[in-house]
């Protein structure tokens, strides 16, 4: 299986806009950590049709985010495994129940990248 590790880093502004406190964040990851199972969308790409996936087999890690004036950041692992993959962003959106994209200014780097056994 293959690991990959993003840091994702979320505006100020859109934090605010959403009502996104640290304890709301908080709050949101730990139920997701807590639930058996996280059924979402995955989204539609051409030639490929779109299905719900269980973030539970996707999601391997989640960082303790930090929070700043500028924003904050996340350190997320996610599993490559076929089937299973979805962005970091979209990750991040459905465990929080937000709308963001690159577009709005977040940004997702590829920190890491491992074979896991």
């Amino acid at each position: 299986m293959i690991a990959s590790t993003f840091r994702l880093r979320v505006p100020a502004g859109l934090l605010r806009e959403g009502g996104y406190s640290p304890g709301a964040i908080g709050a949101a990851l730990r139920a997701f950590e807590q639930a058996r199972e996280f059924p979402a969308a995955k989204p539609f790409r051409p030639g490929k049709p779109a299905r719900t996936i269980d973030l539970k087999k996707c999601v391997m890690k989640i960082g303790e985010p930090r929070h700043e004036a500028a924003g904050m950041e996340l350190d997320l692992t996610l599993s490559q495994q076929e089937g299973n993959y979805l962005e970091p962003i979209a990750c991040l959106n459905a465990m929080l129940g937000a709308q963001w994209s690159f577009a709005l200014g977040i940004d997702a780097a590829r920190i890491e990248t491992r074979l896991k056994e």
